[in-house]
């Protein structure tokens, strides 16, 4: 997959830390890897985002460098701290060697890593914390907001979920507010509009649940999989402004029905 190296151009350069990877061991022989970047001040929260697929489109880090993957959320990452929240991004734990599956991302070991992570930012003072989760990592962040405590977990977002994990009893289970984005020609078969438009019912003790629909943007290369992140799966061209809409959901306006 190719990697974009990160390359921040601020103009005020002294408000922000830099990107670091943090690794913790988070159960018996098992390590997670995260990148949390930050801005040095005015930090107003702290976004945990899920990639989607097997989770190896988050980040890498060798050598001392740190590169960020083509997913939506790493392309967004930059945005975020620039407006003054920090971010993380998960990393694959040790003992997945072949990345994440449906069955781990809803299993007390992932919510065991996920609470590991929670728990680092709290010590920091990096709340509130707001989950992220693209594609597949939909079901990473709704499984998680489903169990952690509302009081530092303050809301959860969707953006390009796949469906059908979605429609059970899962989401009925999550207190915090919740965002669902997606692109109106999304092309990946497991992540339709119209069912995603459907998920808005399913979150019913959440006491805010909105819908973004996302219309245009870039075409994808001829040969992009249906799934991959540069498509309107992963809002290709649309980046900016769905992260501007993100953040001032997460900030209390009522978000437009499309952008």
């Amino acid at each position: 997959m190719k990697l974009l190296t990160i390359i921040f151009f601020f103009l005020s350069p002294w408000l922000y830390a830099g990107p670091k990877v943090v690794t913790l061991k988070t159960r018996p022989k098992v390590s997670l890897s995260f990148l949390l970047d930050q801005p040095a001040q005015l930090r107003k929260g702290t976004l945990l985002l899920f990639v989607g697929g097997e989770g190896d489109g988050a980040f890498k880090y060798k050598n001392g460098k740190v590169a960020l993957g083509q997913n939506f959320l790493a392309r967004i990452l930059p945005y975020l701290v620039e407006h003054g929240y920090a971010a993380v991004l998960l990393g694959i734990p040790s003992d997945l060697p072949s990345g994440y599956t449906d069955k781990f991302r809803t299993s007390t070991e992932h919510l065991n890593d996920i609470a590991m992570v929670v728990e680092y930012l709290k010590k920091r003072d990096l709340t509130p914390i707001h989950l992220v989760g693209t594609s597949r990592g939909a079901l990473s962040a709704t499984f998680a907001a489903s169990a952690l405590e509302p009081l530092y977990v303050k809301s959860l977002v969707l953006t390009g979920a796949v469906t059908g994990p979605l429609e059970g009893p899962l989401p009925a289970r999550v207190q915090q507010g919740t965002l669902i984005v997606h692109h109106l020609e999304d092309p990946c078969p497991t992540a339709p509009y119209n069912e995603a438009a459907g998920l808005r019912k399913n979150f019913t003790s959440s006491p805010r649940v909105n819908f973004i629909g996302v219309a245009g943007g870039l075409d994808p290369a001829p040969k992009a999989r249906p799934c991959s992140a540069k498509t309107q799966h992963g809002f290709l061209g649309k980046e900016e402004i769905v992260a501007r809409a993100i953040l001032e959901w997460i900030e209390g306006q009522t978000p437009p029905p499309k952008l």
